[in-house]
């Protein structure tokens, strides 16, 4: 009776442990097969776009009931595909940067005739990043690997490992097979025939960072029309309409001319055809060019793409002289960030970016594990603003 009892305790001890245990998958070691071909391209880096991200990336059988217990990657999700990728596949600077977002990846076991079988599953999303910062969609693809035998549980990596190499393996078929490959080669920096990536949730019902919706966010049929406010933008509700105004671009700088033909600068921005346009005075304090930009990325931040300051800062800064004058003379940047909740406009650099990632520890977490050569670039800042925008706009 007692051995008895001994060993149900012990059976109930090790059930208990086995269940508390979580499954942890390495990516580190080297992979065991042809690696796919990306002269061209580099994943510059990765986006976890799964629906959901806290349940690990699926289960594993172990013990001698094969009971089932999560798993997940040893490292965080993004760093540990990235570090994978980047060893293996980036190879050169002079390869063109794409994104790959990660929709789904999910492994599995199960016993089929006394053997087991291991499963992977895995879609992904590629992404070319155009000259204007725009997200241009490429190619979607899946893979899906599995294997037979006995005590598959240890070499669920080779099978996540080979279904990330078939995948890249398809995007590099796919550009060879529409030429993609000779466009990305020859630096062109607009695929007009690429579907463009809407990245917003239009109608989302859980932001965290508003108690309701802006008007500018939710509703879908934007309002055309000129700004005179923040609010007015953030509420969609232009005060003035397009009568007897006119617009003209040059390059990405757009004018805005009031009824007497004069150029328009005392606006905050305006609507046309559901773009919206931003005046370059919001955060060029003491500019004398008077000029519109579009943003191209929305959501609790509205991303768009100008010269931070103006000329006539770059010479106040240098006039200061010295160490400091140059500093500030060379401070610009490329990204500028309008803050839906606040209004302040703010300049995206290795200064910033920690700031503007701050109320979401997870987006934030995994900047900072990112390795340092990747790390403080505009490709960067953009992929984990995005990303930002995402979790910000998904219902939780």
């Amino acid at each position: 009776m007692k051995k008895y009892c001994s060993l149900l305790l012990f059976t109930l001890f090790f059930n208990c442990n086995l269940h508390a245990q979580f499954h942890s998958i390495d990516l580190s070691s080297d992979f065991e097969g042809g690696l796919a071909k990306t002269s061209i391209y580099k994943i510059d880096s990765v986006v976890d776009n799964r629906i959901v991200k806290t349940q690990g990336i699926g289960t594993v059988m172990k013990g001698p009931f094969n009971k089932e217990f999560p798993a997940n990657f040893k490292n965080e999700f993004s760093k540990e595909i990235g570090d994978f990728l980047y060893k293996n596949y980036n190879k050169s600077p002079s390869q063109k940067s794409i994104l790959m977002f990660v929709n789904s990846l999910n492994i599995s076991e199960k016993l089929f005739n006394f053997k087991e079988e291991a499963y992977c599953e895995l879609n992904v999303s590629f992404y070319f990043l155009d000259s204007n910062y725009v997200l241009n969609k490429i190619f979607d693809t899946e893979a899906s690997i599995k294997d037979k035998g006995f005590d598959l549980t240890l070499t669920h990596s080779k099978r996540i490992k080979t279904a990330l190499n078939t995948v890249i393996n398809n995007f590099t078929q796919y550009l060879k097979i529409n030429n993609f490959d000779y466009k990305l080669q020859n630096g062109l920096t607009n695929l007009n025939n690429l579907n463009k990536s809407t990245l917003i949730e239009s109608g989302s019902n859980d932001l965290d960072f508003f108690k309701e919706i802006p008007e500018i966010l939710n509703n879908l049929v934007r309002k055309d029309g000129i700004y005179l406010s923040f609010e007015e933008f953030k509420t969609n509700k232009p005060s003035l309409q397009y009568d007897g105004y006119s617009i003209d671009s040059v390059g990405r700088k757009y004018h805005l001319y009031n009824k007497k033909g004069k150029l328009e600068s005392k606006v905050y921005g305006f609507c046309k055809e559901g773009n919206i346009y931003l005046n370059a005075l919001n955060y060029q304090k003491i500019s004398k060019q008077r000029y519109f930009i579009k943003t191209f990325k929305e959501g609790r931040y509205f991303i768009l793409k100008d010269k931070y300051k103006s000329p006539s800062e770059k010479a106040v800064g240098s006039v200061l002289g010295g160490i400091i004058g140059a500093g500030i003379a060379s401070s610009g940047n490329d990204i500028i960030c309008l803050d839906l909740k606040t209004g302040i406009f703010t300049s995206v650099d290795s200064n910033t970016i920690n700031i503007l990632l701050s109320e979401d520890t997870e987006i934030l977490n995994k900047y900072l594990k990112l390795n340092e050569l990747i790390k403080y670039s505009n490709l960067t800042y953009l992929t984990y603003l995005i990303d930002f925008n995402l979790n910000q706009l998904k219902s939780k």
